[in-house]
């Protein structure tokens, strides 16, 4: 196996660096390791041979970067060698399994967690059932992976391209002819592993984050009937108070407007006493969330 060949077999250009190189090297041993296999012999032979194909290319592309030699010229004529072991895949065939008919589709990958963030995608020429497995392997990751840090904001793309792929590969015809020259990870065609969607593992990694984003932007909501704690209010519009006897009178201070002894309620926040609405019967001091001192108007509840 020579370069060229090798980068075909992890779907990448004849530019592509090291980095992109190992990154398409991961994407692919999450499709075809005999882990993601159905448990079923055929499934697992077939993937063992293509797991063996992929170690064998990044191998290969490992020692020659080692070596200083990746991205040079070969010594062997790789046209020979290309002619002697097969030739790549054209537009209308899957890159992973050489079936056509094909269609190009990109399914991102997102794993995230609080800073770190890391975005991939499969993007490639794929037939039905290759396309369907690469977008539900893809969105299983992303699901399960891609909520805990910056990637949530990257998450809803990644399941609007998976509708957007599901789509697209449903109006093509199931893969039906392969070219026996043609050089490719696998010669079958990926097995269809379930849906996402329907899958625990994501389902719930993902009700988990949905609950926490949901208590994290409404925690803090609340309406002039339903406060938490009267300390937090500050004798603002909306703010309860109950009536304290005390050795001058009666002095009024906070409260929790669900307390049943809560009888007044401040009506507006003015500069001064004479500045309050008619219907006023207390007056009080209403230090705003600022520092500023106002009078609060209160009225019967």
């Amino acid at each position: 196996m020579n370069e060229i060949q090798a980068r075909e077999i992890l779907g990448c250009s004849a530019t592509a660096g090291y980095k992109e190189l190992k990154a398409s090297y991961r994407r692919m041993m999450l499709v075809v390791h005999p882990d993601k296999a159905g448990k079923d012999f055929e499934s697992q032979e077939r993937a063992k041979v293509a797991s063996s194909r992929v170690n064998h290319a990044w191998e290969n592309l490992e020692e020659r970067e080692k070596s200083g030699l990746l991205g040079k010229v070969e010594a062997q004529s790789s046209s020979h060698s290309q002619s002697s072991r097969g030739r790549a895949t054209y537009p209308h065939e899957c890159d992973i399994c050489g079936f056509a008919p094909a269609i190009k589709i990109s399914a991102p990958m997102i794993t995230s967690f609080i800073y770190f963030l890391r975005r991939s995608k499969y993007e490639l020429n794929a037939c039905k059932s290759c396309g369907l497995a690469l977008s539900r392997i893809a969105l299983r990751e992303t699901l399960t992976k891609g909520w805990w840090g910056f990637g949530v904001f990257f998450v809803p793309h990644a399941i609007y391209r998976y509708y957007l792929n599901s789509s697209a590969l449903s109006k093509i015809d199931p893969p039906s002819f392969r070219d026996p020259e043609v050089v490719t990870v696998s010669p079958y065609p990926l097995n269809i592993p379930k849906s996402p969607i329907k899958e625990p593992a994501p389902l719930i990694a993902s009700a988990v984050a949905v609950l926490i984003i949901g208590a994290f932007l409404f925690s803090d909501t609340s309406n002039e009937n339903d406060y938490k704690s009267p300390s937090m209010y500050f004798g603002e519009v909306g703010t309860c108070y109950i009536q304290v006897p005390a050795m001058p009178g009666i002095q009024v201070q906070l409260a929790d407007c669900n307390d049943s002894n809560a009888t007044l309620r401040s009506t507006a926040i003015a500069d001064a006493d004479y500045l309050c609405p008619p219907l006023t019967l207390f007056t009080t001091n209403a230090v705003l969330p600022d520092g500023t001192i106002k009078i609060a108007c209160l009225e019967s509840i």
